[in-house]
């Protein structure tokens, strides 16, 4: 496996810019720093389709741009040549409400990135801003492990996170689509989707599912009710088995 998978990520975003700090710098910045920033313009930049983060607010996108009128940009996005143009790498937000505020250019940090390197860090970004919603969290991590080879350990060591707490988080991913569509949406935590993706059974599934969400149930008062489901059908199950054998020794 290539050397560069993990070139320069295992620290997250501090690893490739030097600290955090130097990312948030404003423009003010000397020009002569070790990550200079350069004014690119809007239309030659492309935005990556693979992105992790998929929903953005248009309420707070209006804000940023109605900020970025008064202030400009203070934080400058980060890029990366391909094919003669810049594709987007990390600041999408500011990206689009600079769009909106009608900026013809934008200040960015230019890098020279492999493909991987650019899907760990617009991961990495969002999980450090709280960006992302869980399954966006899932569907960036399984593509991290599917697209470019990495292990669970792997993963967890870019991310900072436990192995469990990796594994827990792709799960998700195997709920059916209206609980994934209610997760999205903020209707259900992760944690109950963590709670109903061991739920077996289909039916069983869909009416604990519309249980929390009628109820508005919290994760503990979810796990409560799963449980106690667990007991109540291994019961019927251990009967059921029982009912067979008995039938089966009548009919010999």
């Amino acid at each position: 496996m290539s050397d560069n998978k993990n070139r320069g990520l295992g620290k997250g975003l501090d690893a490739l810019f030097g600290t955090a700090e130097t990312f948030e710098t404003p423009l003010s910045v000397n020009s002569e720093a070790k990550n200079s920033v350069s004014s690119i313009p809007m239309h030659l930049i492309d935005r990556n389709m693979d992105q992790p983060r998929q929903e953005f607010d248009k309420e707070k996108l209006e804000e940023l741009a109605d900020s970025i009128k008064v202030h400009g940009v203070l934080q400058p996005i980060l890029l990366t040549q391909k094919d003669g143009r810049y594709l987007l790498v990390a600041g999408e937000r500011r990206w689009r409400a600079s769009k909106i505020a009608g900026l013809n250019e934008i200040p960015a940090i230019i890098k020279t990135l492999t493909p991987i390197e650019i899907a760990q860090i617009a991961l990495i970004e969002n999980l450090q801003r709280d960006d992302l919603n869980p399954i966006e969290e899932a569907k960036g991590i399984k593509n991290l492990m599917s697209e470019y080879g990495l292990t669970q350990e792997e993963v967890s060591k870019t991310l900072s996170k436990s192995r469990s707490a990796i594994a827990n988080t792709v799960r998700l991913l195997n709920l059916p689509d209206y609980i994934i569509n209610y997760i999205k949406e903020g209707s259900l935590s992760a944690g109950h989707g963590r709670c109903l993706v061991g739920v077996s059974n289909s039916q069983l599934q869909k009416k604990l599912c519309d249980k929390a969400i009628s109820e508005n149930l919290n994760v503990r008062q979810l796990e409560s009710l799963v449980q106690k489901s667990d007991i109540k059908t291994n019961d019927s199950e251990k009967k059921s088995t029982g009912s067979a054998i008995k039938n089966e020794l009548e009919s010999a």
